[in-house]
């Protein structure tokens, strides 16, 4: 993986995890990486509709539709999908 790649998806770990304590010099890191603040936006909009879409999913007991339960971990995020 790249180190642009590395970065974003640690950062987006961490606005995933512990989003508060995220700080300046966190998007600074993005930004060496050639990241636009358009960019880090739109990664981290991502990371908080995805945390909105499943705590509502999880709270009104959603099951996944069936077509999407074969889907492995490996797949998720650009794995291999065959």
């Amino acid at each position: 993986m790249d180190e642009p790649t590395r970065a974003l998806l640690e950062f987006s770990e961490k606005v995933n995890l512990h989003g508060h304590t995220c700080r300046s010099e966190d998007l600074d890191q993005l930004r060496v990486q050639g990241f636009s603040d358009e960019d880090i936006v739109d990664a981290t909009a991502i990371v908080g509709i995805m945390n909105y879409l499943n705590r509502l999913a999880d709270g009104l007991g959603i099951e996944l539709n069936e077509e999407y339960r074969h889907i492995g971990q490996n797949q998720v995020g650009g794995g291999d999908n065959k």
